[in-house]
C-alpha cells in the first residue's frame, strides 16, 4: 500500500486513509461495525455472505465493502434502514437451511452466525420448508 493518503467520508465523518485501503478495513479501523462472515484480509475476496453491504454515493445499489477499494472523495453510509433490511434478509437466507442445534454444533458456542442471530434477534422466519438434516452415515470403524 502506498504512503499517499486520500479523504473518505463515512457516516458524515471525514477521514484520511491510505490510498489502496479496502473499505471494510477502513470502516472497522475507524470504529464502524461492519458484519461479515466470509472476509479475511489474507484470503481471496468472495463477497459471498453479502453482510458487509454499505451505501456508496453515486452507486446505484448497495455495495459489498469487502470488495471496494477506497477512492478519494468517496462518501459512504454504513447505517440506514435500507442497509439493515438487506443485512437482516441475508442473515435470514443464511439461516434458512441452517440447523440451529447450537449445543451439539462443532463450533461449541464460538459461532459468529449464532452471535449475530442473538444480537439482531427478532428475525422472522419466512421459510417454512424442512431444514436440510442429513442422517449420520456409517463409513468405517476408522472414521468417527
Amino acid at each position: 500500500m502506498s504512503t499517499e493518503v486520500i479523504k473518505v467520508s463515512i457516516n458524515s465523518k471525514e477521514f484520511e486513509v491510505p490510498k489502496g485501503a479496502r473499505l471494510i478495513d477502513v470502516c472497522r479501523d475507524k470504529g464502524f461495525d461492519i458484519p461479515s462472515f466470509c472476509y479475511y484480509s489474507d484470503l481471496a475476496l468472495q463477497a459471498s455472505c453479502r453482510m458487509c453491504l454499505v451505501r456508496i454515493e453515486k452507486m446505484p445499489k448497495l455495495q459489498t465493502s469487502c470488495t471496494i477499494i477506497c477512492t478519494d472523495g468517496m462518501i459512504v453510509d454504513t447505517q440506514s434502514e435500507e442497509i439493515e433490511k438487506a443485512q437482516r434478509s441475508m442473515l435470514e437466507f443464511l439461516l434458512a437451511n441452517h440447523p440451529l442445534d447450537c449445543p451439539v454444533c462443532d463450533r461449541g458456542g464460538e459461532c459468529e452466525l449464532q452471535e449475530m442471530t442473538f444480537d439482531w434477534g427478532g428475525l422472522e422466519e419466512r421459510f417454512t420448508e424442512k431444514k436440510n438434516y442429513q442422517p449420520e452415515r456409517y463409513l468405517s470403524p476408522m472414521v468417527a
